[in-house]
Parts: C-alpha cells; structure tokens; sequence
C-alpha cells in the first residue's frame, strides 16, 4: 500500500479505544508507527547514494523485507513507544501540577498500554502490504519468502477515502458533541474500521470470482497457473494471467454490474 494510507490506518487504529485513553498523542504515534516499516526505501536510497555497485533492483528486493516482518514487529515497537513514554514524561513534568494535560497527553498510563497502541498500529503495515502484490517477507529473518493474497491494489482510492472519512468524523464528533463525545467518537472509529476490513474481505470475494472466471475462459485447456491481480486505483477492475501447456491468457476483468464479469483477453 502505499506510505500515506499505512499512515491513515495506523491513526484509524488509535480511535479504537487508545485515543480515549491517550490523548491526542496517541493518533500521531500510531501514525508514525504505521508509517515506520517503509523506512527501509530510505535506506536503500542511502546506500545507492554511498555505493554505485548496489543495483536497483537489490534495493526493490529489500524493500518489504526485515522490517515488514510479523515477528519483528514487536521489537520495532519499543522504540517508539519508549520515545513516546519519554516525551509524555518530560511534558508533564513541565507542566505545573494544577495545569491541565498538555496537547496530546491524557491521563497517566503504564508503559505497556503505549506500547501496545504502538504495535497494534505497527502490525496493520506488514498486514495491509500482505493483501496487495509483489509479496511480503512476514516471516523474516526466519525465511525470505514473500507472500502476497492480491486482494487490493498498491493504490486503492476507495480504500483510502473510507479511512480519511472514519478520522474526519471521529475529529468532527470531538469538536462538536459535548457530553459523551468519548463514546461516539469510539463508535465511529469502529465503524471506520470495519468498514476498511469489509472492502479487504471485498476484494478476496472479487479476488476469487476473477480467478473461477479465467479458469472458465481456459476451457477444457490443462493449466498450469492462474492469477489474478486488482489494476491501480480499486479493486473493480482485474487482470489475470492464465498458463496452460499451450498459451498464456491475460484478460481483463471489470465488474459492471453485481454479479457479471465481462472480460476482454488476449492471448500470447
């Protein structure tokens, strides 16, 4: 996905519960959070800058690599998490006693709790990028195997506007409601979420439906291997590749109506 909706997920997921808890601060460490694995394009850059000899395509493989990892998510956590506790602290120790919080500070809250707001929001990275293409070493250092469920394109423009909607109302709600602004602020980030997971479940549907119907135009034909993969921009337009012992098929695949595919393919 790309770098601003990791960033827009990662703030979604502070306004389930943790922004309540937190304070302000809460959506901006989830954001950062979201947004840290991508760091590691940076780094490729750097070494480019550095060595002539470390070919682009090197820096493509790295990245999506180690720090999109599953299970090194829990150690990218600690830094900022422990970077957000120390700034928490050192804010209200300059705060006088009888102030109330400063920006984005709410309550005291135990260390764990932050970090836990922290990896919550890390997690949805690797997770997200898992459910677009080219692959994603979620298992790393362990293996170097990239997985990848093709269910969203790398940019989704629906996808990205359910986010900004469910934070613009959750900002709306705090600005406007009095009383109970808490709450309805919690439900409506709820529902912001779950409204991004059923487009992700959306497009496992389409995601299947676009695979049954390249193996339907591939006849009677042995094949060999079928994909099918959401074109930039959303998840109701498919390409998919079809080999067989003789041809390989490449079709397209918009859907226009609920419950038909026209497909338009060609054949190399």
């Amino acid at each position: 996905m790309d770098t601003m909706t990791h960033i827009l997920f990662g703030a979604a997921t502070a306004q389930l519960g943790f922004r309540q808890r937190l304070g302000r601060g809460a959506t901006w460490a989830a954001a950062a959070a979201a947004m840290a694995p991508d760091l590691d394009m940076l780094a490729g850059r750097a070494m480019s800058a550095v060595a002539a000899h470390v070919h682009a395509a090197e820096h493509m493989m790295g990245h999506r690599g180690l720090t999109h990892s599953l299970l090194m998510a829990p150690a990218f956590a600690l830094p900022i998490a422990g970077a957000w506790w120390g700034l928490r602290r050192f804010l209200s120790r300059k705060s006088p006693a009888s102030a109330p919080d400063p920006p984005g500070l709410a309550a005291p809250a135990p260390f764990r709790f932050l970090y836990v707001c922290v990896l919550a929001a890390g997690l949805t990275h690797p997770l997200l990028d898992w459910c677009t293409s080219y692959g994603t070493e979620l298992l790393a250092p362990l293996t170097d195997a990239r997985f990848a469920l093709n269910f969203l394109p790398i940019i989704d423009i629906f996808f990205t506007s359910v986010l900004v909607l469910g934070l613009l109302a959750c900002f709306l709600v705090r600005k406007i409601a009095r009383g109970g602004a808490g709450r309805a602020a919690l439900a409506l980030g709820w529902v912001g979420f779950l409204l991004s997971a059923g487009y992700v479940a959306a497009g496992g549907v389409l995601h299947h439906r676009a695979i049954e119907e390249a193996r339907r135009l591939a006849g009677e034909a042995p094949i060999r291997r079928v994909e099918a993969y959401p074109t930039l921009g959303s998840i109701f337009l498919w390409r998919t590749v079809v080999e067989t012992d003789e041809v390989w098929r490449v079709a397209g695949v918009p859907l226009q109506t609920p419950g038909t595919l026209v497909l338009r393919h060609r054949t190399a």
